[in-house]
């Protein structure tokens, strides 16, 4: 299988893509599955998407509780989740920026991200994200 490798800028952070072109030459994006625990709503959404997406992408393309007003400008503060535990290590070390702006959001903990920041990998496969139960819109202060 051949594959295809495109870069991407990201937040000033430069991602790689990986799109497989088999025999018949069709373009193949992987899928991811995601679950999203919401304490307000007192459910686990599933969720499919393509390797690439944000974490903040795929909660927002699926009707989820998650305002990201700044649309991933790393700038709100309202796209935080909890990582699970079990995938911390598999999730890219978080950078000063994105640690910087957590110190400004409500309610973090070790294992806080901004799902602007994360960019799903097919290693994230099954990887759980808790939604906070309340955000602050930094952009509003």
């Amino acid at each position: 299988m051949d594959r295809h490798v495109k870069e991407s800028i990201l937040h000033q952070t430069v991602c790689t893509v990986v799109f497989y072109y088999p025999k018949n030459g069709l373009i193949v994006v992987r899928k991811v599955t995601l679950h999203f625990v919401d304490p307000i709503v007192g459910k686990t959404s599933t969720v499919e998407v393509e390797e690439g997406t944000t974490v903040m992408r795929a909660a927002k393309d699926n009707n989820l509780r998650m305002e990201g007003a700044c649309g991933g400008a790393l700038s709100c503060g309202t796209c935080h989740v909890y990582v699970d535990k079990e995938y911390a290590d598999v999730i890219p070390e978080i950078e000063d920026e994105e640690k910087d702006m957590l110190l400004l959001a409500l309610e973090t903990n070790k294992t806080s991200r901004l799902g602007c920041q994360i960019l799903v990998r097919k290693d994230m496969d099954g990887c759980t994200f808790t939604l906070p139960k309340s955000t602050k819109n930094l952009q509003n202060n």
